[in-house]
């Protein structure tokens, strides 16, 4: 698909993605059960690589607040 992102950011990019096409965009905690990681630290580094990339925006401070800026598809229609 790309070679821009690694398959653990390509996992929760497209897990996210779903999340948000289905209603509700998942929260740290969500996405680290969902991958089985003990530490929501760990995701926040991929979603901050992710929007460091320029494939999502982060809202701090806000729940549920991942914006998808593109995907593996390509970037965001307007």
């Amino acid at each position: 698909m790309t070679t821009e992102l690694t398959d653990k950011q390509l996992q929760v990019l497209q897990f996210v993605r779903n999340g948000i096409e289905n209603g509700k965009c998942p929260t740290i905690r969500e996405i680290a059960q969902h991958f089985e990681t003990a530490s929501p630290n760990g995701v926040m580094c991929h979603l901050r690589a992710l929007a460091k990339k320029g494939w999502i925006n982060l809202n701090a401070g806000k729940a549920r607040s991942i914006e998808l800026l593109k995907d593996e598809r390509g970037p965001k229609p307007k």
